[in-house]
């Protein structure tokens, strides 16, 4: 079994929700949008084929909070 060694790299932006009957920010969830790069090293081996591989992504995620009191 092999530790495979990786670098990633991650740009998150999160929006905050709207309660569109008070026109204020909901504080208790928000939505987010990603992007990211990743490069993962792979094991060395005395064969020529390459096993390190190169990642691009995008994700969506909630992310929710605490209520306030």
């Amino acid at each position: 079994m092999y530790v495979i060694p990786y670098i990633k790299l991650t740009f998150d932006w999160f929006f905050s929700d709207i309660n569109y009957t008070t026109r204020e920010f909901v504080d208790t969830r928000d939505l987010g949008i990603g992007f990211y790069l990743g490069y993962n090293f792979g094991p060395k081996s005395k064969n020529y084929i390459g096993t390190d591989s190169f990642d691009i992504g995008l994700q969506l995620s909630l992310r929710f909070k605490p209520a306030k009191n």
